[in-house]
């Protein structure tokens, strides 16, 4: 029974290391595949946003009598990128320090 109590007694700290161990050398795998995974979401995300503001667009010109396809619709469309563009700046402007 001795012989049991000191092996383990032995072993305990080195199981802990080996934990120890392994958890270092998995956290830096887990934090590469996990950044992969954000920057794809991102990227969906970031194309979604594109999507949804191009069909605004497209709805809010044909609704104003330009049709797409057509130079006034393409101008429509540029006109409304600039108004949000300046949006954006000036709601930049106003969190910034």
């Amino acid at each position: 029974m001795s012989t049991a109590s000191q092996t383990y007694i032995q072993t305990g700290p080195m199981r802990k290391r080996l934990l120890i161990g392994a958890a270092v050398l998995a956290l830096p795998g887990f934090i590469v595949w996990n950044w992969h995974n954000v920057v794809a979401a991102h990227a969906a995300l970031e194309q979604q946003r594109r999507n949804e503001i191009a069909a605004e667009s497209r709805a809010f010109c044909e609704k104003w009598s330009t049709p797409a396809g057509t130079e006034r619709h393409a101008q429509c469309v540029a006109d409304l990128q600039t108004v949000r563009n300046n949006q954006t700046k000036r709601f930049e402007e106003d969190i910034a320090p």
